[in-house]
């Protein structure tokens, strides 16, 4: 921050304005470190399995535990990319909270719909598990929120039953 003390009293107005903008910056650099610090954490664990999976497909002597190993190491890499993509929603609500600006505004969503298209998405998951996957109830079902953050619901949602739903199972 610049010194206000000897500052002419003309000029201090600009200098305090810097002087938030200064500190508006550093929290946004604490942030972001924040955030990189955390996400490196959150991805460190799904990165340490996948290499394991690599290593033992690599090392493998037969096939059925080479493909058993290759399966592991893609349904990782999924989850992964799955971990990476809620950190980057998360970066970009903070950021919006963070910031003077203000968080998406809400309105009328078709939920119905939202889970339609993500259960379309999530299907191949589905299907190689061999569970019957369907959004059930043909009305509407409108609800006031944010889109995107509705979306990753549902998704989280879907993604958790087909996971732990066993083979063969519906959801």
């Amino acid at each position: 921050p610049i010194a206000l003390a000897s500052a002419p009293r003309e000029i201090v107005p600009i200098l305090e304005r810097l002087n938030m903008l200064f500190a508006q910056v550093t929290h946004a650099q604490e942030d972001e470190r924040r955030f990189t610090a955390d996400a490196a954490h959150e991805l460190r664990t799904p990165l340490a399995v996948m290499q394991t999976h690599a290593e033992v497909a690599s090392a493998a002597i037969d096939e059925t535990t080479r493909r058993h190993a290759l399966d592991n190491l893609l349904s990782g890499s999924r989850r992964a990319a799955r971990l990476l993509d809620q950190l980057l929603t998360l970066a970009r609500l903070d950021a919006q909270a963070g910031s003077n600006e203000t968080l998406p505004e809400h309105e009328r969503c078709d939920l119905r719909a939202l889970a339609i298209e993500t259960v379309a998405q999530l299907a191949p998951a589905a299907i190689k598990k061999n569970i019957d996957i369907e959004v059930e109830g043909g009305d509407e079902v409108i609800v006031k929120g944010t889109p995107m953050l509705l979306q990753v619901l549902v998704r989280n949602l879907v993604d958790n039953a087909i996971s732990y739903t066993p083979d063969g199972g519906r959801v």
